[in-house]
């Protein structure tokens, strides 16, 4: 199996209770990432990498549930990346995509939830 920084980690395992917006993915890379600038690449690369693992697909939450986009990684990726700069700021909740764990996803998730590996989920 990939092996995964924690940052990608507490987001499979996030994802086991809720659809994944884009804003938890830049809230984990605001944690590890020392540039700024740096951020959105880092966000995307967690991205592409979760996707091309089969871990994730990404979509719309609408009032009918999850609508996945049914694109390519490379072409989610630059969806994403359109979206996001036409927002103008950071993404909040139900802003740009959302991601929702597949079927090997949630295994993984599980996996990682009842290995009792640290995490390093923050309290708040």
């Amino acid at each position: 199996m990939k092996q995964f920084n924690g940052r990608v980690k507490r987001v499979l395992v996030y994802g086991l209770d809720d659809w994944i917006g884009l804003w938890v993915f830049l809230e984990e890379a605001e944690k590890s990432t020392p540039l700024p600038a740096d951020i959105r690449e880092h966000v995307l690369d967690d991205i592409q990498l979760l996707m091309s693992c089969g871990l994730i697909e990404v979509g719309d939450v609408e009032s009918r549930g999850f609508i996945p986009w049914n694109e390519s990684i490379q072409q989610a990726r630059q969806e994403i990346l359109r979206r996001w700069h036409q927002l103008g700021r950071d993404p909040a909740e139900g802003d740009v995509a959302s991601f929702k764990l597949t079927s090997r996803g949630k295994l993984i998730a599980q996996a990682l939830l009842e290995s009792g590996e640290d995490l390093g989920f923050i309290e708040e």
